[in-house]
Order: structure tokens, then sequence, then C-alpha cells
């Protein structure tokens, strides 16, 4: 088993995906560059692998890129690992510096080496441990696995959306789970209101019958139109990929650097006007980018231009019930019978397409087109199912 950097903020998160992960871990040689130490704790090989670091005459400066705006626990429970295990292979690390676009700060990682021993040890040998949902669940690849497991304990907890003021609403009134819920309904549309009630029991009845729920039906028939999906690098400010399913045909414009982005983006911009068509996308990222790319190279586009754009999920979500762990396209697309033809997340993707950056290797660059036409014609798969449900509904 092999317990790798990466690992560490699984740990922090979830420790079932945690041990999970152990099990599939396996150590590849690296001879690009990167600072590679190993060492063992309690039968498992420990992995710490840095990308970018300085070498000083009296040791290393390791230097860890993130993206948040702050640092959580997890941090420096994982700058611990990568000074412990680096120095236990023979290396003198004085120093560790976090850096996003947010913050630049040096950890002191010797005083949490006691934590993260401690950390390791507590989960390696923790028998029986339990499925949570959270934030991960989205990209995890034993979500449904663990969500049947939830889903059997009838916990308002697996009801998408339903944050905590509300659970603590219904179980003063004595709603305490989804039995209650379907049992309870008018005293649940009485306490939450009808829009909201019939939402909470809507998702309740798809626990229970483990099935789509019409909540309301389609008020509007739909028009045909273009599928979109942007694949960026945040912190380069950088949209390289506008994939476009249009009529069943997947076209990719794609940015092969930041200096021809603008270029792209008003070949985008063209297509759409030319075509005459609505753009569905999933969740409000697409038409953030274009508000701020049409800012950022003053291409004078218009809010009706903007009136094309309609979010695939805020249909799902005021729609259709589903019995998932989350509500992110890739697992109601999976729900649906989609299946990706990469390992690829939208979390990875960005490190893959750093790698094309620095090699311009041609495989890698048909991954990410191959990733990006599957969010496409997954998200076309979404609408559809979608369409269809409210219209068997109707019938």
């Amino acid at each position: 088993m092999v317990v790798f950097e990466k690992d560490i903020k699984t740990l922090f998160t979830c420790k079932l995906k945690f041990k999970k992960d152990l099990e599939k871990n396996e150590f590849l040689d690296y001879d690009n560059g990167f600072l590679v130490g190993i060492t063992e704790v309690f039968g498992v090989k420990l992995v710490a692998r840095c990308e970018k670091y300085l070498r000083h005459l009296d040791g290393y400066e390791l230097i860890i890129e993130k993206r948040g705006k702050k640092l959580t626990e997890y941090h420096y429970v994982e700058s611990a690992f990568y000074g412990y295990v680096l120095t236990e292979a023979g290396y003198k690390i004085n120093k560790i510096t976090y850096v996003s676009p947010y913050y630049r700060t040096e950890i002191n990682w010797q005083q949490y080496v006691t934590k993260m021993i401690s950390e390791l040890q507590s989960t390696l040998f923790a028998k029986g441990l339990e499925p949570k949902k959270n934030y991960m669940c989205r990209l995890c690849e034993y979500s449904f696995d663990c969500f049947e497991k939830l889903s059997e304990t009838f916990s308002i907890s697996v009801l998408h959306g339903v944050n905590e003021p509300t659970k603590k609403k219904m179980v003063e009134h004595g709603i305490k789970d989804i039995q209650d819920i379907l049992v309870k309904k008018s005293e649940v549309i009485k306490l939450l209101g009808e829009v909201k009630g019939n939402r909470i029991i809507s998702l309740a009845r798809a626990i229970e019958l483990k099935q789509p729920v019409l909540i309301t039906k389609l008020d509007r028939k739909l028009k045909d139109g273009l599928i979109l999906d942007i694949e960026s690098l945040p912190e380069e400010d950088f949209d390289y990929l506008f994939g476009i399913l249009d009529s069943n045909a997947y076209i990719p414009f794609f940015a092969e650097s930041l200096e021809n982005e603008k270029e792209i983006f008003q070949s985008v911009v063209k297509h759409i006007k030319n075509s005459n068509k609505v753009i569905y996308h999933f969740h409000n990222y697409e038409i953030q980018r274009f508000r701020h790319l049409n800012k950022k190279y003053s291409l004078g586009l218009k809010e009706e231009f903007y009136k094309l754009f309609v979010d695939v999920y805020k249909l799902v979500l005021n729609h259709l019930a589903l019995p998932v762990p989350s509500y992110s396209l890739k697992t109601i697309a999976k729900f649906f019978g989609y299946n990706w033809r990469t390992d690829i997340n939208g979390q990875s993707v960005m490190q893959v397409f750093k790698k094309y950056y620095e090699t311009r290797a041609e495989e890698i660059k048909k991954l990410i087109l191959i990733y990006n036409e599957d969010d496409v014609r997954a998200t076309k798969l979404v609408l559809e199912k979608l369409v269809q449900l409210s219209e068997t509904e109707s019938a």
C-alpha cells in the first residue's frame, strides 16, 4: 500500500475514501525533475513528490502551489508529510512555503509531524469506517456505493441541497428522517412552504424509489441548441478550450497559448451568432467566463447575447429529484448511464493541460479533447433525460 502527498487532503475529508485509495495507489518512478522521497511507517510506503523546490547550500526549500484563498488544517499536516518523508529519504528540508494567488506562507512543518503520524495510524488501523456525504463526493468513484449505504439509513442528510438550518427545523417539528417526510407531507409543506416542501418530498420519494421523480414538468418546449463546455487554467486566467456540440458534431476551439485566446474566443462567438441557437451549459461557469472574456477583450457583447445561455443544472435542480450523491454533471450523467472515456476530472484536467503545454504531446491534447467532448455529450444526455421524464409525466 502507498500513501502519496495528495492523499493527505483525502485523509482529512473522507477516511473511507483514503483507505480505499490505498489499495489502488501504485508508485511510478519520476525522472522529470521532481524531488522524490520514499519511507515506510506501519507497513505502508509513504511517497512525497515535490515539483517545485529551491536548492540552497544548506538544504532545500519546497514550494507547494495551491489555488485556495486560505490555509486549512490539512495543509499543515500535508507540509509535515512532505518534510518528514523527504527528510527520512536523506534530503535536508529547511523550509516549506505554500503559495497561492492569495497568500505566501512559510510553515514550520516539524511541529506537525506527530499529528501527521497519529492521523495516519488511527486511520490505517480503523475498523468499520462509515461513509459520509461531503463536497468530494462529486468527483469520487466510490460515491454511488457510499450513497446507497447512506440511503438505507433514510437520514435527511442524504437529501441534496437541504442545509443544516432546514434539517434542524424539520427535526424540531418531529420530522427526523425520510420516512417522516413521506408520511407527514402536509406538515413539511406547512413548515417549509409549497415550493421548498414539495422539492424535499420529491427528493425523499426519489431516495425511497431509487429512481428519478419529477418535481414539476418543464413549463416550455426547449429549443434545439448548442452544448458548451469550457476548460480553463484559472491561475493563468486562460480559457484554452471551448467545446461545442452542434447537431451532434463535436467542435473544439483550442487555444494553444494565452496569446491566441482572444482569436479563439472570437471564433466561438462568431459560431454561436451564426448558428442562431441557444447555448446549453452545466452550471454558471460558462456564462461567467463569457462575460469576463467580453470585458477582457472589449468585444462589446450586449446583454441580449447572454439571454441565449440556458443552465442545464438549474433546469435539473428545479424539475428533477434524483437519488444521487451530488448534482455534479459527472454524477448525474453517470446515473443516466453515461461513461467517460478517460479518468480525467474537473481538477486533474488542469494538470493534464499543463503537461501538454510543457511537452506539446499530441496524445495528451487528444485526451483533453476526449474529456471535453464527453462533458458536452453528457450534458446533452442529461438534458434529453429531463425532457423525456417531463413528457412522460405529461402523457
